[in-house]
């Protein structure tokens, strides 16, 4: 297979797109596919657009009107203006008929039931599954997000390095907020010696804890704003 060459522009947020593209070239098959579940207006921070401006094909769902009426046009991209729900996450993909069952990548990024999608998804076996994680939260806390489109909360890395574990995936890589995995008959084609959350989560600005101080009062440290603002200021040191 010839490598997948990445455009000169990076859409990704943190670093994504690199990672993406040096994980596909890792694989002994590709297909050519990709889905991405939340795929805003299929260009900002978007974690396929560079797949798809290096011929793939792609399958981009998106609920919000305003962002879908944006994605462009392209003969390669299929779209759908739908709110991903996890009992319907899989009938979804099943109208696209021409999508392998084991695509080579999956994006979720719904900011929020991010977990409970990709549960959903299974017998699909994408090859790679990038899938967003709440960074606010600590390695030891293992947390799921109520089944609740209202709640907007995410669940934690290690929750969703559990569920990956079951549904027979592997952690490869990282970053701030996102968590990439591949399938498990791949993965010695990776390298790994340590796949740990402790050795592979290294981008932790966005970690805040909580404890309480001898009178009782909450204190915060770490990171003490939102992440999801724009332009969130850099972390201050703990």
């Amino acid at each position: 297979m010839q490598p997948l060459k990445r455009p000169a522009r990076d859409y990704s947020q943190w670093g994504e797109q690199a990672m993406i593209f040096d994980a596909l070239n890792k694989l002994p098959e590709r297909d050519g596919w990709c889905v991405d579940i939340g795929a805003g207006d299929g260009v900002t921070l978007s974690n396929t657009r560079a797949l798809i401006e290096a011929g793939y094909n792609a399958v981009l769902i998106e609920g919000s009107p305003a962002k879908f009426a944006k994605i462009p046009d392209d003969p390669r991209v299929r779209k759908l203006c739908e709110m991903v729900k996890p009992e319907s996450a899989r009938s979804m993909l099943s109208r696209f008929a021409s999508l392998p069952i084991d695509y080579d990548f999956l994006s979720i990024d719904v900011d929020g039931l991010d977990y409970q999608i990709w549960k959903s998804l299974f017998p699909h076996i994408p090859k790679l599954v990038m899938v967003e994680f709440n960074p606010t939260m600590d390695e030891t806390l293992e947390f799921i997000q109520q089944a609740d489109a209202t709640t907007d909360t995410g669940s934690s890395l290690p929750a969703i390095v559990r569920l990956a574990n079951a549904l027979g995936y592997e952690l490869i890589a990282t970053t701030a907020t996102n968590a990439l995995f591949v399938w498990e008959d791949y993965f010695d084609h990776f390298g790994i010696r340590d796949n740990s959350i402790r050795a592979l989560w290294t981008d932790r600005r966005f970690m805040s804890w909580v404890f309480y101080d001898y009178t009782g009062r909450a204190c915060v440290t770490g990171f003490r704003e939102s992440p999801w603002t724009i332009n969130a200021p850099a972390t201050p040191d703990i």
